[in-house]
């Protein structure tokens, strides 16, 4: 599996394994911001930021049965535990997203995003 996947499927489990469609967009641009090598480029969008790349990378996952979508939401389907997969620092940013934005709104994320 892609590293990057393993980087979509840890933060849906640290939040519980499921977000809003929007939240997470903000919050993987969040952790990708963290990262020396960026696991997922962005493009600016009417609501601050998308990553076409997780896009994709989701609806494959949807294939797998590793995800699936609810009405407004992305929702961690498998059971395996990917966080610790990843390598330190990312466990690291995972925990500090977290922290800092686990507690956001999808508009405050918004806010934060877009100056």
């Amino acid at each position: 599996m892609y590293y990057r996947r393993k980087v979509i499927l840890s933060l849906l489990e640290v939040f519980e394994n499921k977000i809003d469609k929007i939240s997470f967009q903000k919050l993987l641009f969040l952790f990708t911001c963290r990262q020396d090598k960026p696991s997922y480029h962005f493009v600016p969008y009417k609501q601050g930021c998308f990553s076409f790349q997780s896009y994709a990378d989701l609806r494959t996952m949807m294939k797998y049965g590793q995800v699936s979508e609810g009405k407004d939401q992305w929702i961690k389907t498998c059971s395996i535990n990917y966080a610790s997969s990843l390598n330190n620092e990312d466990q690291e940013a995972l925990k500090v997203i977290k922290n800092q934005y686990g507690n956001f709104s999808s508009n405050e994320l918004i806010e934060l995003i877009i100056p």
